[in-house]
């Protein structure tokens, strides 16, 4: 019986002492800032560099049935926050690149709201959608850049989009496939 008890109490410390360590140590997680190129996840040698951020009432989105892309308009109260990116193919054969559907954004009263898509597409009442510019298509991109076969050496520009109450500012976002926490900076609109 002693030498039961002994052995739990010699674990409990080390669980503990392990539970501290880890506590205690600080993870250093890479930074991405607009004009850093970063290296995408699980492709050979496929970049994504940082273009811009946008705050916008409107995001363009498709292209949908017949290559339109739609104009869908933020709920009351909400804001789009737009970030546009390029993907390029560095490897030596083609590849295709890859769907940036998941994501979060952080804001400064420390919410953290997903990725946007509108819910059931051009059916999205909610969003007033209608067909878009071809202003509105160059300012807000619309298109998210994926399933695009870049030849070596090419390169295709996307968007992905966030939703967010129009009295949250943006601090940072994490994006499926890259490996690192994209900063907002003001200014770098």
């Amino acid at each position: 019986f002693f030498s039961s008890r002994r052995r739990h109490t010699r674990c409990r410390e080390v669980s503990w002492a392990r539970e501290m360590c880890i506590r205690d140590r600080s993870i250093e997680v890479p930074v991405a800032r607009i004009g850093d190129t970063i290296r995408v996840e699980g492709k050979h040698n496929l970049s994504l560099t940082l273009l811009s951020w946008k705050e916008s009432n409107i995001a363009v989105d498709g292209p949908y049935a017949g290559d339109e892309y739609y104009t869908f308009t933020a709920k009351p109260g909400m804001k789009f926050i737009i970030l546009t990116f390029k993907f390029q193919n560095n490897w030596i054969k083609p590849q295709e690149t890859p769907y940036l559907n998941t994501g979060e954004i952080a804001t400064d009263k420390g919410y953290i709201y997903p990725m946007w898509d509108p819910p059931v597409g051009i059916y999205s009442e909610e969003y007033k959608p209608r067909k878009a510019t071809d202003e509105e298509v160059e300012v807000l991109v619309g298109d998210s850049g994926a399933y695009e076969d870049l030849l070596p050496g090419k390169s295709t520009v996307g968007c992905v989009v966030f939703e967010i109450p129009k009295d949250e500012t943006p601090i940072e976002a994490s994006i499926v496939y890259l490996p690192c926490l994209i900063k907002y900076e003001e200014g770098l609109k």
